[in-house]
C-alpha cells in the first residue's frame, strides 16, 4: 500500500539531518583534493574556509570518528588533528548545506531546517569530487560509503507517537518499576542486503524531559544509517551506489511510518 509514497510527494518536516560521508585512504596532500575540487566546482559553494581547529566541526559525532579510523586503520586522536576545508552554502537550495574535505574524508551535511526537499539537489558536488579524485589521485582508495538520515520529533503526549510510527519502531513504552520512571529507551536493528552490499542501521530513541511547566516532553528519534564497507566499494560504481542506498533509506523510512502518516505528508 505504501508504494505509492515517493520521494517526490513526501515532505516530512520532522527530518532534521542528512548526512554523506565517503572515508578514503590515498590522499597525502589536503591542498591536492581542494585544487582539483575547486577547478571543477569553482562556485558550487557560496564560502570556503580553512578549519585548523576540530572544535567547530559538530557535524561529527564521537562515533563518526571512530568509524573513520576503523576504516582507515588510523588513531582517532590523528583524525581529529586533521585540518579540513568548509564549504558553506550551495545556492538556491532552502537547507542550511556544508561540504567538508580532509586528507580522510568528504562529508556532506544537510541541516533540513523543516525544508528538505530530497537529497538530488545538493548531491552533485560530492558525487562530482569522488568522480575527480579517482581520476586523478593514483592511489585513492575509498574505504566506506555511507548516508545518515536523522528524523526528530517532540511532543507532551507520548499516544502521540502511536499515530506515526508503526508499533514494531517503539514497543511497548512507559516502562517503570515502583516509582522508577522512563528516561530513555533505545532500539537497534541492522539489516544486511546480500545482493548490493549495503548494511542499514536503524536505530531509534526516546528522551524524556519535562517542559518549562514541569510536564513530561518526549523526543523520538529515527535515526537510519545505510552504508557499504571495504570490499563492495571496489566493485562497484560509487554514484550508483549513493543512489541505491538512497532509494533503500527511503523504504526503510517507508515502512517505519504508519499509512496514514505518510498520507497526511503527501502532495496529493
Amino acid at each position: 500500500m505504501k508504494q505509492g509514497f515517493t520521494r517526490n510527494n513526501i515532505k516530512d518536516t520532522f527530518m532534521k539531518v542528512v548526512i554523506v560521508r565517503l572515508d578514503y585512504a590515498g590522499v597525502n596532500d589536503l591542498n591536492e583534493v581542494i585544487k582539483l575540487f575547486d577547478k571543477k566546482f569553482p562556485k558550487a559553494f557560496k564560502r570556503k574556509n580553512i578549519v585548523e581547529n576540530r572544535e567547530i566541526n559538530v557535524n561529527f559525532r564521537e562515533t563518526d570518528f571512530q568509524s573513520i579510523s576503523d576504516s582507515l586503520s588510523i588513531p582517532v586522536n590523528a583524525i581529529k588533528r586533521e585540518r579540513f576545508v568548509r564549504y558553506e552554502g550551495i545556492k538556491d537550495c532552502p537547507c542550511d548545506v556544508t561540504l567538508d574535505m580532509s586528507q580522510f574524508y568528504l562529508c556532506l551535511t544537510i541541516k533540513c531546517n523543516n525544508n528538505y526537499d530530497g537529497l538530488t539537489n545538493y548531491i552533485a558536488p560530492l558525487k562530482g569530487a569522488i568522480k575527480i579524485f579517482k581520476e586523478k589521485i593514483p592511489y585513492f582508495c575509498p574505504k566506506r560509503l555511507g548516508i545518515r538520515k536523522v528524523r526528530v520529533e517532540n511532543n507532551n503526549n507520548i499516544n502521540h507517537f502511536s499515530s506515526i510510527f508503526e508499533p514494531f519502531v517503539f514497543p511497548k513504552l512507559m516502562f517503570n518499576i515502583g516509582r522508577d520512571k522512563l528516561v530513555k529507551s533505545d532500539y537497534l536493528d541492522v539489516i544486511f542486503d546480500e545482493s548490493s552490499k549495503l548494511t542499514a542501521n536503524i536505530k531509534r530513541e526516546i528522551i524524556v524531559n519535562k517542559d518549562k511547566t514541569g510536564a513530561p516532553i518526549y523526543t523520538t528519534s529515527l535515526d537510519i544509517d545505510a552504508y557499504y564497507y571495504g570490499d563492495a566499494l571496489f566493485s562497484g560504481n560509487i554514484n550508483e551506489m549513493i543512489n541505491y542506498a538512497n532509494t533503500k533509506e527511503f523504504e526503510l523510512y517507508k515502512q517505519c511510518m504508519t499509512y496514514d502518516y505518510l498520507y497526511s505528508i503527501s502532495r496529493q
